[in-house]
């Protein structure tokens, strides 16, 4: 489970600027942020999940593999696709380390 300094309010993700960056499994919409330190949000709704099991089964597995990511302080909201129901833990692990390995990339001073 994220700290709840880790934990990203979905009201305050609205209103900001963000890149995206899309991969078959989930959107990713990130921007930097004051606090110094990172914050999720993970969005899985009822028409990619029906079941609630299922549902926080995934927030879980995606909280876990977010937490030991290194600091960049920023604001990371993680909309998870349909396709990640038959998708085996191990691939969408990776598939979100390169998200966040393009993530780094992308957070240099001249884009924010």
């Amino acid at each position: 489970m994220l700290s709840k300094k880790n934990r990203l309010p979905a009201q305050e993700f609205k209103a900001k600027n963000r890149a995206t960056l899309s991969t078959p499994l989930f959107t990713v919409k990130f921007s930097r942020n004051r606090e110094g330190h990172n914050r999720f949000g993970f969005i899985i709704s009822n028409s990619v999940l029906k079941k609630a099991v299922d549902r926080h089964y995934w927030k879980r597995r995606l909280r876990e593999y977010v937490r030991v990511w290194p600091n960049s302080a920023c604001d990371i909201l993680i909309i998870v696709s349909p396709r990640i129901a038959n998708a085996p833990p191990e691939s969408v692990r990776e598939e979100l380390k390169a998200a966040f390995d393009k993530i780094k990339k992308s957070l240099t001073p001249k884009n924010f």
